[in-house]
């Protein structure tokens, strides 16, 4: 589950930063984060706890995006995911 949700905005031809987006996401499959989930993230219990849920954290990326000229995609603008290791891409 989300607990967080990380953007870093890339120029992909200058690979300059043009944007960094964080918020924490309330999860609610499973509200109480264990001790692993912890202590692999550093992320609190009272951090989710005042979190929005993922939808409205997902609205706000859309529309941070959205400010950055991201989003629509157009085939003037060049996006690069980056992620900070693979562990965030097993799904």
């Amino acid at each position: 589950e989300i607990i967080e949700l990380s953007c870093v905005l890339l120029d992909a031809h200058s690979l300059e930063v043009r944007g960094e987006f964080q918020a924490y996401v309330r999860p609610t499959e499973h509200p109480l984060l264990d001790p692993f989930c912890v202590e692999l993230t550093g992320i609190e219990q009272a951090q989710v706890d005042t979190a929005a849920p993922l939808g409205e954290v997902l609205e706000r990326l859309d529309g941070w995006l959205r400010g950055r000229g991201a989003l629509p995609a157009r085939p003037d603008c060049s996006l690069l995911p980056v992620t900070w290791t693979d562990w965030d891409l097993k799904v």
